[in-house]
């Protein structure tokens, strides 16, 4: 004999008031035989599911799960079950303590990609604000991520890649406003840098490049161009930092094969793969960007090249001009870790033109430049840098 028996509640629904934003739940403890569906009624319609309104359905109890609460969530909701035989709801009615319509919501909130992970928010400024938090979410989460921020701006990282959010923006005074408008950007480097390379004689060459997504940070100001070569075979690459989108790199030997790239100063996701250029025959010339470049490097160690010993451990060596040997002392080493939070130049002397770097990190970029201390204490000018990255352990 087959037993069926209409769904029945083991628990009530208790109408309330809440002040936003807070997070409302509302159990459903639903039974019957057999195990009636639940889902839930707002004001009649039925409710759409998404990061910021679920269920979570544990036993036979459907709790209802609506996280930063609005204004825009009073109304009346309903638990319904419903099986074979027969259906049942109950109901209770949720309304704001405190109105916020004082607070308005922040306004002009846009959005736009950065690179693989991140996507930039900014907006309007509000009246009296002394915060703003952030929510985003996308169409699969269980959950919103918050950000608080006193600015009008926010990147949003370690996002998944090629994959649309949703961001919305409220402000916060003595009271917290509504949501804004909902804005919806993909994750994902747009523009391509199409780097250039041109002759300008046998030893000079010539850099043009387009601007992409991650050359303009999310409070609107420009980055510095990251200018890298290298030789083809070469385990390490010279940098130089440039605002412009060209460069004249010189002092390049004829008939060798170089590899080139562009990248935004502070980033290192986005397409930068190496442009491979071949340059050509010696020619006599007189340019004067060569000229200009050479006296600048005369009074500068040069020809800084590093070596691999461990996966912590990196020998670096360089030449100075010999007219310079009687006025120098030793020589400065800079070291900064490359794509982390320790900015500052790490430091270490040098009595010879060579040194060994110990205890770095394995598998880390680096980026090493030297100038000469004088013995009247004066120093010379920076070297050109290098980037080198250190072995991955075993």
């Amino acid at each position: 004999v087959e037993i069926h028996q209409p769904p029945h509640f083991n628990n009530t629904l208790d109408s309330k008031t809440y002040v936003p934003p807070v997070t409302l739940r509302i159990p459903c403890n639903a039974v019957g035989i057999p195990e009636p569906k639940v889902y839930w009624l707002k004001n009649g319609e039925r409710l759409t599911y998404n990061a910021r309104q679920r269920y979570h359905q544990v036993n036979h109890v459907s709790t209802l799960i609506i996280s930063n609460s609005v204004t825009q969530d009073i109304g009346f909701y309903q638990c319904v079950a419903e099986n074979s035989a027969g259906k049942s709801w109950m109901a209770a009615q949720y309304v704001p303590r405190e109105l916020v319509a004082n607070t308005s919501p922040p306004q002009n909130v846009k959005c736009r990609p950065y690179n693989d992970t991140s996507i930039c928010v900014y907006w309007k400024p509000s009246e009296n604000t002394t915060a703003y938090v952030v929510y985003h979410f996308y169409a699969e989460a269980d959950t919103e991520i918050t950000t608080v921020t006193p600015l009008t701006y926010q990147m949003l990282e370690n996002l998944n890649r090629s994959t649309n959010y949703t961001f919305y923006v409220r402000a916060f005074t003595t009271r917290v406003s509504d949501q804004s408008e909902h804005i919806i950007c993909q994750t994902g480097t747009t523009g391509k840098r199409n780097l250039k390379v041109k002759v300008y004689n046998a030893t000079t060459v010539e850099l043009h490049w387009s601007r992409i997504s991650t050359d303009m940070s999310c409070d609107g100001s420009s980055s510095d161009y990251r200018v890298q070569w290298k030789r083809a075979t070469q385990t390490f690459s010279y940098i130089e930092y440039v605002k412009q989108s060209s460069y004249y790199i010189c002092e390049l030997e004829p008939q060798v094969l170089y590899q080139f790239r562009v990248m935004s100063a502070q980033t290192r996701s986005e397409d930068n793969s190496w442009v491979t250029f071949l340059t050509p025959e010696y020619l006599n010339s007189n340019n004067s960007t060569e000229s200009k470049n050479h006296e600048t490097f005369n009074t500068a160690p040069y020809n800084l090249k590093a070596e691999y010993i461990s996966s912590s451990s990196v020998n670096l060596t360089w030449s100075h001009n010999d007219n310079f040997n009687k006025h120098t002392d030793n020589f400065l080493i800079c070291h900064v870790e490359l794509y982390s939070n320790k900015s500052n130049c790490q430091t270490a002397l040098s009595t010879s033109n060579k040194f060994t770097f110990e205890d770095l990190h394995p598998g880390t970029i680096y980026e090493f430049r030297i100038h000469a201390k004088h013995v009247n204490n004066s120093s010379g000018f920076f070297s050109r840098a290098i980037e080198v990255c250190t072995l991955q352990e075993g």
